[in-house]
């Protein structure tokens, strides 16, 4: 999901991005969401305004697999 916020001469791209644990059950593998995620940043790329992004990415920095 993506928001634009402008207020006075600011605007701000707000997007929150939800990665869920790949399984059989969702058909998503890991680079599933590299890719797409890469495709995301982009495009978010190319805009002229700041950008926050936020969500739940399911990394699990506690485990090194």
């Amino acid at each position: 999901m993506d928001v634009v916020v402008k207020y006075l001469n600011a605007c701000i791209s707000i997007v929150i991005v939800y990665k869920p644990l790949p399984s059989e059950q969702n058909g998503m593998k890991e680079n599933d969401f590299f890719d797409e995620f890469n495709s995301l940043l982009e495009c978010l790329a190319i805009t002229s305004s700041k950008l926050l992004i936020a969500g739940d990415f399911n990394f699990h920095v506690n485990k090194p697999s």
